[in-house]
């Protein structure tokens, strides 16, 4: 658990670099390799991700949904974070959340589809435009 979670915390420093001062909207799927681990990880990274100068959490599942409320509890605006229950759920989120130039980060488990996510946003072309919506 802890190799994860430093895979998930190295993701976030990278897109924060990435985006260069932009906003960075972490979108956070259950990580289902965890085991009883994975409460404890998906808070973990939540706070981190908000002490690291994340912008807003949209957390996918009951496991992220954790990461969510510690980013909240780190000081994160409410308004910026949601928890969902489903792919399409915080598709439309993000759409509500995100802005022209920011960068979205997508992090969850295989099982968890997350590339659905990524279609919704980046429209059916699949263009990402190096990462960014």
């Amino acid at each position: 658990s802890i190799k994860i979670m430093a895979g998930a915390a190295f993701l976030v420093d990278a897109a924060l670099q990435h985006a260069g001062g932009r906003r960075v909207i972490a979108v956070l799927g259950d990580m289902l390799e965890l085991g009883d681990a994975g409460p404890s990880v998906h808070a973990r990274l939540g706070e981190y991700a908000a002490n690291a100068g994340v912008s807003a959490v949209v957390a996918v599942g009951p496991l992220a949904a954790r990461a969510r409320t510690s980013a909240v509890e780190a000081g994160l605006d409410p308004k910026l974070c949601c928890a969902c229950a489903d792919n399409a759920c915080a598709a439309r989120a993000i759409g509500e959340i995100a802005g022209a130039g920011d960068v979205v980060l997508v992090k969850g488990s295989r099982g968890m589809r997350m590339e659905q996510i990524v279609s919704a946003i980046s429209g059916a072309s699949g263009d990402f435009r190096d990462g960014d919506r």
